[in-house]
């Protein structure tokens, strides 16, 4: 069985590393579809290999010009994808690591409460003027929701900025908190962003691997329509398809 040649562009897939391209700029990746990468990688390689060895050769609907512009589409976009990946994965563990500082931030704010209102009965009201709400157990919490976690972050230094607030200036004050509300509110927004960039690029991935797809095959066609099979076999193997893909 004939060995699969060797690639000179810069991709890496789970297991291997190869390049998409000569750019030393181009970082390497690690979570990309095996399948997508391939069909990128056959596309690169066939476009190399028509210009160095097959330049005068000619298709109706396609050249090594034209390959070379498709395959390194689809490879962009599959860095794309994995970029966003990783970033998104960053994210998730930046925004759990601020989501558990606010609770230990919680647990401070209800010892202040308890200390300021020791002969109080009714310390839930005062939870609740700070953003505070019980959950299933009855502890009082901010939202674990992110998006209501920022309204009631906001409520808390709402309360937290009324003049005299007792709290105001204590080690965990509201200085503290806004740095925790902005902390937050960013990281939220990032994860708000990276989940758009996914459901943006996943269409892209799916149409130019079909369009490739789809111009590999009629390239195929069109090779077994124009020469004899001798011809035509020698020929896919001197372009770079593997012998059990045709």
């Amino acid at each position: 069985m004939e060995k699969k040649p060797k690639l000179e562009e810069n991709l890496t897939t789970e297991n291997k590393k190869v390049k998409l391209d000569n750019n030393p700029k181009v970082k390497s990746v690690s979570k990309i579809p095996q399948q997508q990468a391939n069909s990128a990688l056959l596309c690169l390689e066939i476009s190399r290999r028509w210009a160095n060895n097959h330049a005068q050769w000619q298709t109706p609907f396609a050249d090594a010009g034209l390959m070379q512009r498709e395959g390194q589409t689809l490879a962009t976009l599959l860095q794309e994808v994995d970029a966003n990946e990783t970033s998104k994965k960053r994210n998730t563990q930046a925004l759990k690591d601020a989501n558990l500082a606010i609770n230990k931030a919680v647990s401070k704010l209800k010892a202040y409460i308890k200390t300021e209102y020791d002969n109080s009965k009714d310390w839930d009201e005062y939870f609740k003027e700070y953003g505070l709400e019980p959950n299933k157990n009855n502890i009082y919490i901010l939202l674990s929701d992110n998006a209501l976690r920022q309204v009631a972050l906001q409520k808390l230094i709402n309360k937290l900025q009324e003049p005299n607030n007792p709290f105001a200036n204590r080690s965990l004050g509201l200085a503290q908190w806004q740095n925790l509300q902005r902390t937050h509110n960013q990281l939220w927004e990032e994860s708000n962003d990276l989940r758009g960039n996914r459901s943006s690029l996943t269409p892209k991935v799916g149409e130019q691997y079909a369009k490739i797809q789809e111009l590999l095959k009629k390239l195929l066609k069109y090779i077994d329509l124009s020469f004899n099979k001798e011809q035509a076999t020698g020929l896919k193997r001197s372009l770079g398809f593997l012998k059990e893909s045709f």
